[in-house]
């Protein structure tokens, strides 16, 4: 996924159905457990970008050749301090269709996760 332009007031990321069950396949261990989908629950994490490029700058110093002193990051003149935003957003017990169950329970990707209606 290619990282978006936060300049555009409106950041919009569209995937498809099959990136889904990709992501599944690839978060949940397919240990032979039954499994039943209740319900799906998204959250929603929007930062400033002001924020992003903090998290950059402190990123990049981690790990075994980072420095041990994070740099100073401001964006306030005459002062120090970061002035951004940051907003969550959630939707609740959202469901599948038939479709959708279907190919959770059948797909190639999540088929050996064990999913029941």
């Amino acid at each position: 996924m290619e990282r978006p332009d936060f300049d555009q007031a409106q950041v919009v990321f569209n995937f498809q159905g099959e990136d889904f069950y990709r992501f599944l396949a690839g978060s949940v261990e397919a240990d032979g457990s039954l499994r039943q989908l209740i319900g799906l629950d998204f959250q929603v994490v929007a930062i400033g970008r002001e924020y992003a490029e903090f998290l950059e700058v402190a990123n990049a110093n981690l790990g075994i050749t980072g420095a041990q002193n994070v740099p100073v990051f401001s964006n306030i003149e005459n002062g120090q301090g970061l002035f951004t935003s940051r907003s969550n957003g959630m939707r609740l017990g959202l469901t599948l269709g038939a479709e959708s169950v279907d190919s959770l329970r059948n797909g190639v990707f999540t088929e050996e996760l064990n999913f029941f209606q």
